[in-house]
Parts: C-alpha cells; sequence; structure tokens
C-alpha cells in the first residue's frame, strides 16, 4: 500500500507540473492575442489621423504610461515574492495589517486574524 500510495503521489506532482505548464502556455497566447488586439486598434486610431505617426506614438507612450506603474506594483511584487502560490504578497498583507493596527482596537483585532489566516496558509503549504 505504500507503494501504491508513493506513486498515486508521483502521478499528482507529474500532473501538477502538467498543468502549471498548460496555463503558462495559455497565459504566453493571452499575452498575444491582447499585443495583437492593441496593435489592431492603434492601427485603427491612427489611419483616421492626419498624422498616424504621431498618434501611433501618443497612443504608445500613454499605454506604457498606464501600464508600467501597474505591472510594477501588482505583477512584478506577485513573481519576485511567489505570491502566486497563495494568491497574495506577504509584503503587502503586512503593509496593510500594520496600517490597521495604528487605526484603532478594532483593527488590531482584525490584524490579528490575518494573521492566523497566514499562519494557516503558510501551514498548509508546507504539508
Amino acid at each position: 500500500t505504500a507503494d501504491v500510495h508513493l506513486q498515486a503521489r508521483m502521478r499528482g506532482k507529474i500532473v501538477g507540473r502538467f498543468i502549471r505548464r498548460v496555463i503558462s502556455a495559455i497565459g504566453i497566447i493571452v499575452g498575444f492575442a491582447w499585443e495583437q488586439c492593441f496593435d489592431a486598434a492603434v492601427d485603427a486610431v491612427a489611419s483616421v489621423s492626419s498624422n498616424p505617426l504621431l498618434v501611433q506614438t501618443i497612443l504608445a507612450l500613454f499605454c506604457a504610461a498606464l501600464i508600467c506603474p501597474a505591472w510594477a506594483s501588482f505583477i512584478l511584487p506577485m513573481v519576485h515574492q511567489k505570491g502566486w502560490r497563495f494568491g497574495f504578497v506577504a509584503t503587502q498583507v503586512a503593509t496593510y495589517a500594520k496600517a490597521l493596527t495604528e487605526e484603532d482596537e478594532e483593527s488590531a483585532k482584525e490584524y490579528e486574524r490575518l494573521l492566523s489566516a497566514l499562519a494557516l496558509v503558510m501551514a498548509r503549504s508546507q504539508a
């Protein structure tokens, strides 16, 4: 029975790895699809203007100014701190919890609840 259990766990790990790779591949495909949509939209808007190159440049700068800060604030910390494992970034939770405790006693209780939930998630991930 120990061998059967071990084999089942190994199959589960292999299937999990396969699923993660499929999800990554789908993510890349969706990224390329978004890029194609943005490109087509910029071309369509620029084609009706008197100076298409200027309009394309302005729209590109606008998109970069809009997307880069959001990427740096949300996506980058999620990747660097492996927040994708739990669905949140621990340092952001800690910052939010610290701000809560500075407000009032009820917020301090909420902070303790958040810490308990975080400890439970960590314990489950290590099991």
